[in-house]
């Protein structure tokens, strides 16, 4: 200050709230310590961490700080969806963006990506993107359960898929809680994992999604790095 300021932001949260995107520090927070405080109490993080206020300090308020500041969005998850749209259209497919907001449980939101797919007509390309989470819960042995939030909804999807059905689910960044950015499913899948008597059924009660993947030995998809984040990315295809 008093320098102006021009701030690129790439946007990964759902709805582009820039308040709350990490990559948009120049954008007026209006959020407070005194806020932070009451999270970190409340899950009993505030105490054991040792530091006051666990060593935040607060952000600008001052409505002069920011008079020389542009910020503009320049990624999004919705511009990701659009240019999915654009392609998919150049292909010959009917692409519908059902929602850059997209939240909720992932086994759950599977099921209902996949429920809408099957009554879209041939040549249709649904389009999703936001984040989903998934609840972990330790096994009769005591083992954690290993899962990202796309391989828990692509399992859940995989349940319910028919013929000419496919469903890509991905994180932006390449890192779906694994080396993996997440998976790709179908009936050919199924079949396979039915040929070796794995039940995604099972996998899913105990969210053990990665741990299906990886005994089906198909479906995981590598990028790498990325190198930016706009959420997650789904693409449900009905081919016929």
């Amino acid at each position: 200050h008093p320098a102006q300021v021009v701030g690129l932001i790439f946007s990964d949260v759902p709805g582009d709230d820039l308040t709350f995107v990490a990559s948009g520090p120049t954008f007026r927070d209006e959020t407070t310590v005194a806020d932070a405080d009451q999270v970190l109490e409340k899950y009993g993080i505030l105490r054991p961490c040792g530091l006051e206020h666990c060593g935040l300090i607060e952000t600008p308020k001052e409505a002069q700080y920011f008079e020389r500041v542009v910020n503009a969005l320049i990624v999004s998850n919705g511009l990701a969806l659009k240019a999915m749209a654009e392609v998919a259209e150049q292909g010959g497919f009917k692409a519908e963006i059902k929602t850059n907001k997209l939240v909720g449980e992932a086994k759950t939101v599977g099921q209902e990506v996949a429920t809408s797919l099957r009554s879209a007509p041939p040549k249709t390309v649904h389009l999703y993107g936001g984040e989903t989470t998934v609840k972990f819960a330790a096994d009769e042995t005591g083992v954690l359960s290993r899962g990202g939030r796309n391989h828990e909804l692509g399992l859940s999807a995989l349940t319910a898929l028919g013929e000419g059905e496919v469903v890509l689910t991905l994180a932006s960044d390449g890192h779906d809680n694994s080396d993996y950015a997440g998976v790709v499913v179908d009936r050919p899948l199924r079949q396979l994992a039915e040929s070796k008597d794995l039940a995604p059924e099972t996998y899913l009660a105990r969210h053990d999604s990665i741990g299906f993947f990886e005994a089906v030995g198909e479906g995981q998809v590598e990028t790498g790095s990325t190198g930016s984040n706009v959420s997650d990315l789904l693409i449900a295809v009905k081919f016929k």
